[in-house]
């Protein structure tokens, strides 16, 4: 059963199981996983209509995923915010400005996040929390904010922190989210 959702002001999306049908590790380990094709057959139904819907309410969307810039083994490999946008960019264009990966310096170092987070932190994404609330301050509190992830200890330090979730209980919450290819198309018809 769905939990009621109320007053939700942002969303925070994982990636891997969340937002994709198949863990991906991160990575794409070769040109076939970043073919049109696998990304639209590997994307859960609905993702894009649930996005649109998000941005039609005005809420902040994020992406926070462990999928690290680092799981890049070699040069034919695409991984964390690399990968994320060509997703991004397969689903709402190339130009697209929806999901903004990091600024960098000259060597590559990130000098600001912005929605799209993929930092392997390994700490129940603390990491992330701490960046999406710190730009977040002011506007949006946690209670007002919606967690999609497929992990049942990420979704249990969210839920402590005060965000809301789509079924009470993290372990049910997370095998919603994982199991269910069409979790976005249901989220479309409740919210």
């Amino acid at each position: 059963m769905l939990s009621e959702l109320n007053n939700i002001k942002a969303v925070v999306l994982d990636f891997d199981c969340t937002i994709t049908k198949e863990h991906t590790g991160g990575r794409a380990a070769g040109p076939s996983f970043l073919e049109e094709e696998y990304i639209k057959n590997n994307t859960k139904n609905g993702f894009a209509e649930f996005v649109h819907g998000a941005i039609r309410r005005q809420w902040h969307i994020y992406i926070a995923t462990y999928g690290d810039d680092s799981f890049a083994w070699n040069d034919e490999e695409v991984a964390g915010h690399a990968l994320i946008e060509r997703y991004m960019q397969y689903h709402f264009g190339r130009d697209q400005s929806v999901f903004r990966t990091p600024e960098r310096d000259g060597e590559g170092t990130i000098t600001k996040y912005h929605n799209v987070i993929a930092k392997f932190s390994g700490d129940q994404k603390a990491f992330h929390w701490t960046l999406i609330f710190e730009q977040l301050k002011d506007q949006v509190q946690a209670h007002e904010i919606l967690f999609l992830d497929d992990d049942e200890g990420n979704i249990a330090y969210a839920q402590e922190a005060g965000c809301q979730a789509v079924v009470q209980g993290s372990k049910e919450h997370a095998a919603l989210i994982c199991a269910n290819e069409n979790v976005f198309e249901l989220l479309n018809i409740n919210l």
